[in-house]
């Protein structure tokens, strides 16, 4: 399952922004590393507009990981929306 994710930055301080992204970065590389017995994310891609990616989620309870995201970027501001690509 594919999904896009469209960061709004709007309530966000702008000192933030690194800050917000490298916690994207790292959730994505969490839900990616490669352990035994776990299922993990397919890859990412940064789209045309600013702070919005695709995440190929694979196999990955896609509601587990969207509430990861939420709870390591919310403090900083960031409002996560997510669309689920079809197929």
């Amino acid at each position: 399952m594919e999904i896009e994710i469209y960061l709004d930055m709007e309530e966000a301080a702008p000192e933030d922004y690194p800050v917000i992204k490298q916690r994207l970065m790292e959730w994505y590389k969490e839900g990616a590393e490669i352990r035994y017995d776990k299922i993990c994310f397919g890859q990412i891609t940064e789209l045309d507009k600013p702070f919005s990616y695709r995440v190929d989620l694979s196999n990955v309870d896609p509601i587990d990981a969207i509430r990861e995201l939420h709870a390591s970027i919310y403090r900083f501001g960031a409002k996560v929306y997510i669309y689920f690509v079809p197929l």
